[in-house]
């Protein structure tokens, strides 16, 4: 029986659809070793580094007739890395696409994990200061303000940050064996304070502050550690809680003293300072809550005097950090002014530490960091 033309059509059609399609398989087989971009009629490509070799996350759709042949083609660029995640050794080693929060635990901290015990115990972001240090009954009424620095070292800014802040006996210097506590125990022993929800731009900084106050009622129930864990709520999450060595959103202060107040600050020849609150008086005037006095008899003659029943001792050129607030507590103050001549005889040059017992009892170390008819200072102020 002979064919139709129609039978013969259709043949023609089939050899032909058949051809066609183990041409377009070949095609697509060359592309993809050869990386061209080529695309043969009736095929559409998408995805968003459709056409870019670079791309490592290129996907290839290829139609041929009634058949989707989908290729997802994956650079090297996308093959995992140590450092990462920031749980890991290294920190990031290149511009990194999302928030990647670290409480930094020296200045230049990358985010690289493990670090030392030494260094992970005593992350220096991690604070505790007395919100109301001027109150008649002192401890039982002080309450302490806990907060930590926040960095984003990535190049998306965190907008959904959440901060947990925790204090505890068993991670403070107060237990001899606080060092080598496991993240379990550390756990076992904390107590929530509060939270605080936060933002940090890329490649910024932020001061993340507890939104609940912690009161102690005592300076011996002071002597805890302070823990903090931090982590964007969307993209990037804690890795080991409570494991300050190996996870980079976990800052441990164990020997976080509370402290009064801190900072820096130009004492103004002729001026009056407060330790207590790190306030400086306002031109001409002593008011009764002044500690020091920055005293200019004349252009030589100059000379840091204590006030209100302030009292005071110079130090000399000692290790500003590791004076403790028991180290201060320990001396013996008086009310004789330290001398600040223009000269030779000068006591307060560059490098020089002062203690000062302030008028309403609390211990202040103070460093010299610029001497000079203004002089630059940075304190530290204690409870008793």
């Amino acid at each position: 029986m002979k064919d139709t033309d129609a039978d013969s059509h259709r043949r023609r059609e089939s050899r032909r659809s058949e051809d066609e399609r183990k041409e377009t398989e070949k095609d697509h087989d060359k592309r993809k070793h050869e990386g061209g971009h080529h695309h043969a009629p009736g095929h559409h490509v998408s995805g968003a580094g459709a056409g870019k070799d670079d791309d490592p996350g290129r996907i290839v759709i290829d139609r041929d007739h009634d058949r989707v042949v989908i290729t997802v083609e994956v650079g090297e660029g996308c093959e995992d890395g140590p450092g990462t995640d920031g749980g890991g050794t290294g920190g990031p080693t290149g511009p990194i696409g999302t928030p990647f929060l670290v409480i930094p635990t020296w200045p230049g901290d990358g985010g690289g994990r493990p670090i030392p015990v030494g260094q992970a115990i005593n992350n220096k972001s991690v604070q505790a200061v007395i919100a109301n240090p001027i109150v008649a009954k002192g401890w039982p009424d002080f309450e302490v303000q806990l907060s930590c620095v926040v960095a984003d070292l990535g190049v998306v800014g965190c907008g959904a940050g959440l901060a947990e802040f925790y204090i505890g006996d068993t991670f403070s210097v107060a237990n001899p064996g606080h060092a080598g506590l496991t993240p379990a125990q550390v756990k076992a022993s904390a107590q929530l304070v509060g939270y605080a929800t936060f933002q940090v731009p890329p490649g910024g900084e932020a001061m993340v502050k507890c939104a609940n106050l912690w009161k102690p009622g005592s300076s011996a129930a002071a002597k805890k550690g302070v823990l903090v864990q931090v982590r964007d709520l969307f993209a990037d999450q804690i890795t080991a809680p409570f494991d300050a060595l190996d996870d980079r959103h976990v800052g441990r202060k164990d020997d976080a003293e509370v402290m009064v107040s801190q900072g820096t600050a130009l004492l103004k020849g002729t001026y009056s300072f407060d330790l207590d609150t790190g306030v400086q008086a306002l031109t001409g005037t002593n008011p009764p809550s002044m500690d020091i006095w920055w005293e200019q008899k004349n252009t030589l003659r100059r000379q840091m005097v204590p006030q209100h029943g302030a009292l005071i001792v110079n130090l000399g050129g000692v290790n500003f950090d590791s004076l403790t607030p028991a180290n201060l507590r320990a001396l013996a103050y008086v009310n004789t002014p330290v001398i600040g001549n223009n000269d030779a005889t000068n006591q307060l040059v560059a490098g020089d530490v002062f203690a000062v017992k302030t008028d309403l009892g609390n211990y202040a170390k103070v460093l010299v960091a610029v001497y000079g008819y203004n002089i630059k200072i940075q304190w530290v102020t204690y409870p008793p």
